[in-house]
């Protein structure tokens, strides 16, 4: 079973490989956030990935929400972004939460930040990041810009772990 430890380590490694040097919002507070996550999952016929409000986590700044120990959706905010959300990232483990579920909540982070963006260019950017449809690899590594969004997709071979996050895309 994988704690919020080893998230919060997943989660630490991607916001420290990821980090713009200047937070930059994703557009949205963790209220904004949970509203377009619930209207994505009831648009896209999975209600049961409706998130509660964000909880706070060990780490200030990271709220988040997880369906099982191995399934999350975790943000941080910055004060110096005015409270947004300047990361979102996902978490799942296929073998043990499913590849449908998991493949789901990917395309949700997608759907959060890109809401104009239908299945077709949200399966476009999963299929850049390695994930092919309803079938997420044992390994997994990539990035692909969006607007004005940098998607990240990792994995852990040791754990089958599966991740995605966003961040803003900033010039270099």
């Amino acid at each position: 079973m994988v704690g919020w430890g080893l998230v919060a380590a997943a989660v630490a490694f991607f916001v420290l490989t990821t980090r713009p040097s200047t937070p930059t919002s994703l557009g949205f507070d963790t209220t904004g956030l949970t509203d377009r996550w619930n209207a994505a999952a009831q648009a896209s016929g999975r209600p049961e990935l409706s998130i509660d409000p964000m909880v706070g986590t060990a780490t200030p700044g990271v709220v988040g929400h997880a369906w099982s120990p191995d399934l999350r959706v975790v943000a941080r905010t910055a004060e110096d972004a005015g409270g947004e959300v300047v990361e979102l990232v996902a978490v799942g483990n296929p073998g043990r939460d499913g590849a449908v579920d998991v493949t789901a909540v990917f395309d949700l982070v997608i759907q959060v930040v890109a809401p104009r963006l239908d299945g077709t260019g949200r399966q476009r950017i999963l299929a850049n990041l390695g994930l092919t449809d309803r079938n997420p690899p044992a390994e997994l590594h990539g990035s692909v810009s969006y607007d004005r969004f940098r998607f990240r997709a990792t994995s852990s071979i040791d754990t089958g772990d599966l991740g995605i996050g966003v961040v803003p895309d900033l010039p270099a």
